[in-house]
């Protein structure tokens, strides 16, 4: 029997600043930084502001040194966290987008055509279709004469391709590339005597690599440099099987991206 009563959880705002400055080694006391730290962590979240601040002193300690002012120091590693997840944001957009795209076009010309949808016998595999029903309540599931499930809504693939998880999506495009694997997701350049084939283990570590930066993003996970690393070489490699000039493409998110970003810190600038 465990005798040792549970871990109590920071639950209010002061209760939170107290717990990020003791991890910082700071003073509990200074009320000017407590107030500018409460109005951080209630503008930003608890967990991710602490995550913040353990990696500032984790810094401290590789580089075997003091942080001389380790709350601004907190405050940069938080907002680069926010960076690497808005650059994971833009390459999993595109990375899902082209995945969509070339599902769908793989399908249309090989097996249903504009319908192919329909049937998930056609692109599940048969031992996962009751799985596969459960998880897309959302979709219209009906039955044929048969006894077999169809989707009955949406009337379009497009639709139905953005009703789907992505975990779902992968799941399609995994069916796709293993039972044709120069259908999709094959080296669009392979390089002089290779093949273009692409081993299917690969393919299934890149898809679940981003399906994970996914969910960072849109949980607004705090993600470690090296997970950072690891998730935008997986996100470089898909674009390019996926046929993307990926360069080409940011620069041209970038160069509409930073004036939009620009015109809104103007604005604010001026604002009373």
């Amino acid at each position: 029997m465990n005798v040792n009563p549970p871990l109590r959880l920071p639950r209010t705002v002061p209760e939170k600043v107290t717990v990020i400055l003791t991890t910082l080694g700071l003073t509990v006391g200074d009320a000017d930084l407590r107030r500018r730290i409460g109005t951080f962590i209630t503008c930003n979240g608890y967990e991710a502001v602490l995550e913040a601040a353990r990696e500032t002193v984790k810094v401290a300690r590789r580089q075997a040194k003091t942080i001389a002012d380790p709350w601004p120091y907190t405050i940069r590693v938080y907002n680069t966290n926010i960076a690497h997840l808005e650059h994971l944001y833009i390459l999993t957009h595109l990375a899902e987008t082209g995945l969509r795209s070339q599902v769908n076009q793989h399908y249309i010309m090989g097996v249903g055509g504009d319908e192919w949808h329909r049937d998930p016998r056609r692109y599940v595999e048969p031992r996962l279709i009751a799985d596969f029903v459960g998880k897309t309540k959302e979709l219209g599931w009906g039955v044929d004469r048969a006894g077999n499930r169809i989707v009955e809504r949406p009337d379009t693939p497009d639709k139905f391709l953005a009703l789907i998880s992505m975990s779902q999506l992968n799941q399609i495009a995994l069916r796709a590339h293993a039972k044709t694997p120069l259908a999709i997701l094959k080296d669009p350049t392979p390089k002089p005597g290779a093949r273009a084939e692409i081993d299917h283990s690969r393919i299934e570590r890149l898809l679940m690599s981003a399906r994970d930066a996914r969910n960072d993003v849109a949980h607004n996970r705090f993600v470690k440099a090296s997970v950072f690393d690891e998730r935008k070489t997986d996100l470089l490699d898909l674009l390019r099987i996926l046929h993307f000039d990926v360069g080409k493409t940011l620069r041209g998110i970038v160069a509409q991206s930073s004036p939009i970003m620009a015109g809104v810190i103007a604005g604010l600038e001026g604002a009373p």
